[in-house]
């Protein structure tokens, strides 16, 4: 075993998000150390990490039980101004020495456990209930340090519950990456890691943004639960299950916060226990029953973009039906496009969105998948972000991406196209786009920001219900 670790996640105990600067101030465990901060694509702040000193018999579930000298490392975030995490882990190494060496040996080497003699059996540490070292008691400690804050107001707008990953990193000799995700006893998770490269930090990386997700989806079944929405799907249940709506349900972004090399990963996982379907079934049952029982009050109309015509007049029954295309390039704006889908799901619940990594169901031919969603488009919602405004005289990834494919579709079929600026992004001037698709250049776009994101994705969902748009 090359690194082991315990996430602990929960709700903030506080009525609302907290703004960054108030996530730094709680995060200040190490005076003299900053804390990291990163406001796109949802914000999310890390303490620096606490050492804790560990000297025991590491536990396992055969063979001898070897003694383990050296420090976890410990830190705590704060994700969407919502959801905390305590993350502890150390990397394990086989002990240069024959004998213990003094503190200030195992300090100059942070985050690391020395084992002493045998490693046989190391690795069935995570199967132990008890496991030791119990690296989840020092996550929870640390967690409870921050939850207890005066700064915070208590009164969190649900009840949650907290919950706990173990995991393992061991070695592979294979190129590719293989993980284990199961659920244990008592709701304790365990991830298993095997690869070649990965390192323990990233390691612990992934599985805090797994352990994130998970709990974002327990606490999602869990309130749909507590309604009573399957027996009753009324007003009742829509009240109880509003405070997640409102304040967890746009927090869904897998892999968001995660390095390049650890995406794949999630890929893996998402194919393998299904987390994000389970999570697009759910949350859109949630989204359409509030909105169902939310009393708002239809939008104005909203004038037509410049640029085209109004379609011929449908029956309302077409128009509840009027599909919506997102079309957005995945190396620049997968994650807010992501989000864009959730809040639209919530907003629109009878609109049907084609978003491809969803819609297109494998050993179908892409293109034609597209020309198909084509034929059942009232509109596109083209998510324009920073690689569309890159220096140079061109933009040479249109050339040959879908993504040029699908507005030509949508200009040539007259549909409706609602271009959104994302990550402060401009639109392209025209003689920088292909002839086919300059005339997107011409079509005033909607900016949506990360701060004001709600107000932006309102103003999206009026465009949208313009029978224009259906």
């Amino acid at each position: 075993m090359r690194a082991l670790g315990e996430v602990h996640t929960g709700l903030l105990q506080h009525p609302t998000a907290v703004p960054l600067p108030f996530a730094v101030e709680l995060l200040g465990l190490w005076p003299g150390r900053s804390v990291r901060t990163r406001s796109r694509p949802i914000s999310y702040a890390v303490s620096p990490s606490v050492l804790t000193g560990v000297d025991c018999l590491l536990g396992t579930v055969h063979g001898p039980r070897p003694r383990v000298i050296g420090t976890s490392a410990t830190a705590v975030s704060i994700t969407g101004g919502r959801i905390i995490q305590s993350s502890t882990h150390a990397a394990v190494a086989t002990a240069d020495a024959s004998r213990r060496m003094p503190w200030s040996y195992y300090l100059s080497r942070p985050g690391v456990l020395e084992v002493a003699g045998t490693r046989r059996g190391v690795s069935s540490w995570a199967d132990r209930v008890d496991a030791s070292p119990n690296l989840g008691a020092i996550s929870g400690r640390v967690l409870s340090a921050v939850q207890t804050s005066p700064a915070l107001r208590r009164s969190p707008p649900l009840r949650t519950a907290r919950t706990q990953m173990r995991w393992t990193l061991e070695h592979s000799e294979r190129s590719a990456t293989e993980i284990e995700f199961s659920l244990e006893s008592d709701g304790l998770r365990t991830v298993r890691l095997r690869d070649a490269d990965l390192t323990p930090d990233l390691a612990a990386e992934f599985c805090a943004d797994l352990a994130l997700h998970d709990w974002l989806l327990t606490t999602l079944l869990t309130t749909i639960d507590r309604s009573g929405m399957d027996a009753d799907a009324g007003p009742q249940a829509a009240d109880r299950l509003r405070p997640f709506a409102d304040h967890l349900l746009h927090l869904w972004m897998p892999g968001a916060r995660s390095e390049s090399s650890t995406r794949d990963l999630w890929d893996a996982i998402d194919r393998a226990a299904g987390l994000s379907r389970q999570w697009v079934s759910e949350s859109a049952r949630v989204g359409a029953l509030c909105a169902r029982f939310s009393g708002a009050s239809p939008p104005e109309p909203v004038a037509p973009l410049v640029g085209h015509s109004p379609p011929d007049r449908r029956s309302s029954r077409d128009a509840a039906r009027g599909g919506i295309f997102l079309s957005y390039r995945r190396t620049d704006a997968r994650h807010i496009a992501g989000r864009i889908r959730d809040r639209l799901r919530l907003l629109l619940p009878d609109r049907q969105i084609f978003y491809d990594v969803e819609s297109i169901r494998p050993a179908v031919n892409f293109q034609t998948a597209i020309r198909a969603a084509m034929a059942e488009t009232r509109v596109m919602v083209l998510v324009i972000g920073q690689e569309w405004t890159g220096e140079g005289p061109g933009l040479d990834w249109l050339r040959t991406s879908m993504v040029r494919a699908e507005v030509r579709m949508a200009l040539e079929g007259g549909i409706p196209i609602v271009p959104v600026t994302v990550d402060e992004a401009d639109m392209p001037s025209a003689d920088r786009l292909p002839s086919d698709i300059a005339g997107i250049a011409d079509i005033n776009a909607l900016p949506i920001r990360y701060l004001t994101f709600d107000d932006d994705a309102s103003r999206l969902r009026d465009l949208l219900e313009n029978p224009w748009t259906q």
